[in-house]
């Protein structure tokens, strides 16, 4: 049983181009049958982001739960052999919209996902992405019910630690 979940994006918020962490790590995963992903996909991240979602996970019972364009054929979970951590977590399915010409259409299946989600199992969430909430965070917003912490980190760093602390202490009330 999970006290809350992590509504989770991938790329600009763990992958960003210039981390603001002191270690940062780079690596090349390949990714085969997408039409979205690239053959093979550089990441760079921070281990102490990683690490730190690892211990919210542990310390607050959260139940972190991938919204990403890597959701497509479950790409997403073949990335924690990479990162050292993150593994499992639920997989919304990713209906991917291959004619989007904006961020808005190609972003529009996480609120309806995440809305969903809330509708079956209703608990406090984390929704961090870098692009959806601008679009969606007022939608997801009306239609849940729990308490909600949305952190939308910039594209190019990813998430800071003032991002994780705000995390921290939204699970610390909510619990």
């Amino acid at each position: 049983m999970f006290n809350s979940a992590l509504y989770f994006d991938f790329d600009g918020v763990v992958n960003a181009t210039e981390p603001l962490h002191e270690l940062v790590q780079e690596f090349h995963i390949p990714i085969d049958g997408s039409q979205h992903l690239a053959p093979v996909n550089h990441i760079t991240y921070a281990p102490f982001v990683v690490e730190t979602m690892e211990r919210f996970r542990a310390e607050h019972g959260l139940e972190l739960v991938w919204s990403t364009t890597w959701n497509e054929f479950n790409h997403v979970l073949k990335l924690a052999a990479y990162l050292g951590g993150l593994d499992g977590g639920r997989v919304l399915p990713a209906a991917l919209n291959v004619e989007a010409t904006n961020k808005a259409e190609w972003t529009a299946w996480k609120a309806e996902a995440i809305i969903a989600d809330q509708a079956a199992d209703p608990k406090p969430f984390v929704w961090v992405d870098d692009n959806a909430h601008q679009f969606w965070g007022d939608k997801v917003r009306e239609l849940t019910s729990a308490p909600s912490l949305f952190i939308t980190p910039n594209s190019h760093t990813g998430l800071t630690v003032e991002d994780l602390n705000a995390i921290d202490e939204f699970l610390t009330a909510t619990e």
